[in-house]
């Protein structure tokens, strides 16, 4: 059985996993997002729920942008 220190030390670790790659994710997801015509704030969000598969799911977004622009001419 672990102690409460245990428990607590685990919880702590969790953070910082949260914040060393979460953050940094989060960050790049909200980038891709936004440069491709999407919500920032949700891929943000998204990045840090889901870090790397979160990254990839980002990067495989079609260009918004670019299909207005191909659809308008």
């Amino acid at each position: 059985m672990t102690s409460f220190y245990g428990a607590y030390s685990s919880i702590g670790s969790l953070f910082l996993f949260t914040f060393v790659f979460g953050l940094p994710c989060g960050l790049l997801c909200a980038s891709l997002a936004n440069n491709k015509g999407y919500s920032a704030w949700r891929w943000f969000a998204g990045g840090v729920l889901f870090n790397i598969l979160g990254l990839i799911a980002a990067a495989g977004l079609p260009d918004r942008l670019l299909r207005n622009q191909y659809v308008k001419y």
